[in-house]
């Protein structure tokens, strides 16, 4: 069964046709899980299930402080549950945050905990484009009860505004989502961040920047195809120029 089929049956049998309903607690204690925080050194996310009593555990780390980013831990491990045959897994932060998770497990656990808290039904309904993209994915956190990062690589894979996320660790670019209203995509994997971008600023200064700025498309879509083909373009027809729908940098 595909994901949102499944998702469809669970939220159907819970009786939670909206945002407001979704009490992870429901589904915990509908699956035989009780919840349990405790400090995880190695791992943010556990479920455990004991083959005599058929009690199972979901344990979150208890250094995770934020609302939002526990929840989507909690779908996460409810997503192994759903999602395949075992009695444990361990879960870290790696393969809960990284988007793009190296094993396909934590990638389909992602996958599910996406629509299971942000159904794309619901996100079609109660979002809607309110002036930038920051504002727009500040709106979808607070409605699905969700952390910033969650619902930016959320809506950029099923929203109908152009936005794209765009991961970077020292000083090079590790993963990009990016949704089919987004004319430019392709960021080269490995590559170094534009040292106009922002996020080489918060490398190089250590400070963290929250205004939103409009840049250049070359500073992250230089070698996109359709980019290099709009560029030539606007070479070629004297006084063309880019739409600026597609200049605003993505969190």
């Amino acid at each position: 069964m595909e994901t949102k089929t499944l998702i469809e049956k669970i939220l159907t049998e819970y009786g939670i046709s909206n945002p407001m309903q979704m009490k992870l607690d429901n589904i915990l204690y509908g699956e035989g899980f009780v919840y349990n925080e405790e400090k995880l050194s190695t791992h943010q996310g556990r479920m455990t299930r004991d083959m005599e009593s058929g009690i199972g555990k979901i344990t979150v780390n208890s250094d995770i402080r934020e609302t939002g980013k526990k929840n989507f831990v909690i779908a996460h491990e409810l997503g192994h549950h759903f999602l395949s045959v075992g009695t444990q897994k361990f879960c870290r932060e790696s393969d809960i945050s990284i988007f793009k998770s190296g094993s396909e497990d934590e990638r389909k656990a992602n996958e599910f905990a996406a629509e299971l808290l942000m159904p794309t039904e619901w996100v079609n309904k109660n979002i809607h484009w309110n002036g930038n993209a920051i504002n727009l994915i500040n709106q979808m956190a607070k409605t699905f009860n969700v952390s910033f990062t969650a619902a930016a690589i959320r809506y950029s894979t099923i929203g109908d505004k152009p936005i794209a996320v765009i991961a970077s660790k020292e000083n090079r670019v590790i993963w990009v989502n990016a949704n089919k209203k987004m004319r430019y995509k392709y960021v080269k994997i490995g590559s170094e961040v534009h040292p106009e971008s922002l996020a080489s600023y918060i490398f190089n200064s250590g400070k963290t920047y929250s205004d939103i700025r409009c840049i250049e498309p070359e500073i992250w879509f230089s070698d996109d195809k359709s980019y290099k083909q709009d560029r030539a373009n606007f070479y070629f027809y004297d006084g063309e120029n880019y739409d600026s729908e597609y200049n605003e940098e993505v969190p």
